[in-house]
């Protein structure tokens, strides 16, 4: 099928821009899930368990050391379950079980407590690496369009996220560890705001943009917060299906500096509140799926295996 033609709306403060870009539409509360672009919002929200699984192994050695080993990443397994669910919301279950319209079979899942709190991954609302060297610690996180590069620094003995030698026009993005670029599953009328740290950090040296995408990548929407303000907020356009979160630099910063914390959620926030851990918005494939029919309702759970596109290397 032909794509038809895309309009680009675009707002905030950036030079030829309309106005300073707000977010108006009501918080995500409830729990959403299913294929981005046609999420389903569930009634109830059902009980809840998410175990990660560390895949921690020890070992001693005859004399006695003892050292541990675990993989970089802990995957997430979580099991959803309803009771007395109508034929509706149990029908939409067994699809994306059974039946899913997706090539990969994969299945994204927006709580109301991850959009309230922080959707962004937990690397990035602390301002980390992960474990590795240079591109193995920072390419599943964060793109760079433009000169310079992302770079691990170390600040009071920690680890720390940062720019090397970034241009007035670059523009660093935030990945989705599924979604990539693309950035995180929204719905049309979805309020999302961002706020990054600006003190010491590259943040205050250019203007935060939320690009509102299509299910094919095409650019909707593009909203830009005050300049150094480390700052946006915008409601997703009609044909919304992603929001990725970029900084475009407005001045050159040759030197080492930090990216710093950074919160995104679909429900309004104070920018100077505490930073919550990430919940990263995980894609799940279903691994498990019960029915117990308890007519006219059906008692439905579902258990997911987290998934990730943008590991690292």
């Amino acid at each position: 099928m032909a794509n038809g033609p895309a309009t680009l709306l675009l707002s905030g403060t950036a030079s030829g821009y309309t106005k300073k870009s707000e977010a108006t539409g009501d918080p995500v509360m409830d729990m959403w899930l299913g294929f981005p672009g046609h999420l389903r919002r569930m009634r109830r929200r059902g009980d809840w368990e998410r175990v990660a699984d560390l895949n921690v192994e020890s070992h001693v050695s005859l004399q006695g050391v003892v050292t541990t080993s675990r993989s970089q990443r802990s995957a997430r397994q979580t099991t959803l379950s309803w009771e007395r669910l109508s034929e509706e919301d149990a029908d939409f279950l067994e699809e994306i079980a059974l039946t899913s319209p997706q090539p990969d079979g994969t299945v994204a899942v927006v709580d109301p407590d991850a959009v309230q709190r922080n959707l962004l991954t937990a690397e990035h609302s602390r301002g980390r690496p992960s474990p590795g060297y240079q591109s193995a610690a920072t390419e599943h996180l964060h793109g760079v369009s433009g000169a310079g590069t992302m770079a691990v620094g170390m600040y009071k003995g920690m680890r720390v996220m940062c720019t090397r030698g970034v241009e007035s026009g670059t523009e660093i993005s935030w990945r989705h560890a599924y979604y990539g670029d693309r950035g995180w599953p929204v719905m049309p009328g979805w309020p999302v705001y961002f706020a990054a740290d600006t003190e010491d950090t590259v943040m205050g040296f250019g203007r935060v943009r939320l690009k509102f995408h299509d299910w094919d990548g095409n650019v909707l929407k593009s909203a830009a917060g005050e300049d150094g303000s480390g700052m946006c907020e915008a409601d997703a356009p009609d044909g919304s299906a992603f929001v990725s979160p970029r900084l475009v630099l407005t001045d050159d910063v040759p030197d080492l500096e930090m990216l710093g914390a950074a919160r995104m959620a679909y429900a309004k926030f104070d920018a100077e509140d505490y930073r919550p851990l990430g919940n990263g918005c995980p894609v799940y494939s279903v691994v498990e799926y019960s029915d117990e029919p308890f007519m006219p309702w059906r008692d439905v759970s579902i258990e997911l295996q987290e998934v990730r596109a943008h590991a690292y290397r």
